[in-house]
């Protein structure tokens, strides 16, 4: 499956002011697990500061019919709010319990 989303603010404080993520998912049936990646790329509000780009790269772990965990990884490269840094690395962990 594909994704696709576009955004645009002109606004007084826009995190961007414009904003385009695209990506693929892939849903494994014999688990009900699925994974993806997605791009992102911001047009940053101040002209002094860069684009920032980002990639996503996740895995949702579907263990029980009310209980998930999705762990991900994602790399920003020129982060639009950390001019000091050229790129980030963020680990993150998500849990989904439904009732």
């Amino acid at each position: 499956m594909t994704f696709f989303r576009a955004g645009w603010s002109e606004g007084s404080a826009p995190i961007y002011n414009t904003s385009v993520t695209a990506g693929l998912i892939r849903k494994f049936h014999y688990r009900s697990d699925w994974a993806g990646i997605g791009f992102n790329w911001g047009d940053s509000p101040d002209d002094s500061l860069p684009d920032q780009k980002t990639m996503e790269a996740f895995w949702n772990f579907q263990f029980a019919q009310n209980f998930a965990i999705t762990p991900s990884v994602q790399l920003l490269v020129d982060p639009a709010q950390n001019t000091e840094e050229d790129q980030i690395w963020v680990v993150g962990l998500r849990t989904r319990i439904t009732f």
